[in-house]
């Protein structure tokens, strides 16, 4: 799905966060004026488009045919 939209994520964007953050699993910024939407648009040409390592920041309120969110759930079965 990488390179339909941005995804969304809940994270907060702070540009430098992840150079002294664990390497696996780091959590997001405490708070932000920004959010991360990770993983690239349909339009946005090359590998790096289509990664979930790359990020975008934008304010909470953008809206834009290029950016989204991804619903997820739990499947119960038996």
């Amino acid at each position: 799905m990488l390179g339909n939209v941005w995804e969304w994520t809940s994270d907060w964007y702070e540009k430098k966060h992840y150079e002294g953050s664990p390497e696996r699993d780091p959590p997001g910024a405490a708070s932000s004026q920004h959010r991360v939407a990770r993983g690239g648009m349909w339009w946005y040409v090359g590998p790096r488009g289509v990664t979930v390592t790359n990020r975008y920041s934008g304010m909470p309120d953008d809206r834009d045919d290029g950016i989204g969110v991804r619903c997820v759930g739990e499947l119960d079965l038996p």
